[in-house]
């Protein structure tokens, strides 16, 4: 295998973790791989919802302050384009907001600000 096709695995290997921060979209292929392996706050949402489009600002800063300063990452996923992972995962209500640590799930339940859900993430990663 040469150097190219190298660096060429391993960009792909990196992009669905959330490049500088940005959320990283899960689906049903990847929602379990990642959530199982990899410390990360998932935020349960739909795309008409207006609540879910309130707080996603401070979502996204939430993935950009976390990609500087810890190895807990942000990711979403839509439970109209996905609700068996949504049904299986418990969600009664959009937005909701858990923390995966090695599959381990953690429902967060305070302010849907940055500040409020990155203080609780260091509290509780």
């Amino acid at each position: 295998m040469n150097l190219v096709s190298i660096f060429l695995i391993s960009v792909a290997l990196m992009l669905p973790l959330g490049l500088n921060g940005c959320p990283i979209e899960l689906n049903p292929s990847n929602f379990r791989p990642i959530t199982s392996q990899n410390m990360i706050m998932v935020k349960f949402y739909t795309t008409w919802c207006g609540y879910c489009k309130q707080m996603c600002a401070a979502f996204i800063n939430l993935g950009i302050r976390l990609y500087e300063t810890s190895p807990v990452k942000v990711g979403q996923i839509d439970c109209d384009r996905y609700p068996q992972v949504c049904n299986a995962e418990g969600i009664k209500s959009i937005p909701t907001l858990k923390y995966y640590r090695q599959g381990c799930a953690v429902q967060y339940t305070g302010e849907r600000t940055e500040a409020a859900m990155f203080n609780w993430l260091v509290r509780n990663a």
